[in-house]
């Protein structure tokens, strides 16, 4: 990695922790990390899976661009079932 991609990851990591900082509410700061995790390792999508105590799968956060995807595909889809009939 050179002097100037190294810099440029920490500067967008430094970036994200300002964003996960500006706010106390829970879901704007996780949406806030799941985008940077995303951004930093250049990933289309991401999904954190949040767990109860008993280790049971309480949630699922998806990022907003794996969410606009999905309904990008659904609204194709519909367009498609529309077009068939």
């Amino acid at each position: 990695m050179t002097s100037e991609a190294l810099q440029e990851r920490l500067t967008r990591l430094s970036e994200a922790s300002l964003r996960i900082n500006e706010s106390l509410d829970f879901d704007q700061v996780l949406q806030g990390v799941l985008d940077a995790a995303r951004s930093l390792t250049a990933a289309r999508y991401g999904v954190m899976t949040l767990l109860d105590d008993a280790g049971g799968v309480r949630d699922e956060a998806p990022t907003r661009s794996l969410f606009e995807w999905a309904l990008e595909q659904e609204q194709h889809e519909g367009a498609l079932a529309g077009a068939a009939r």
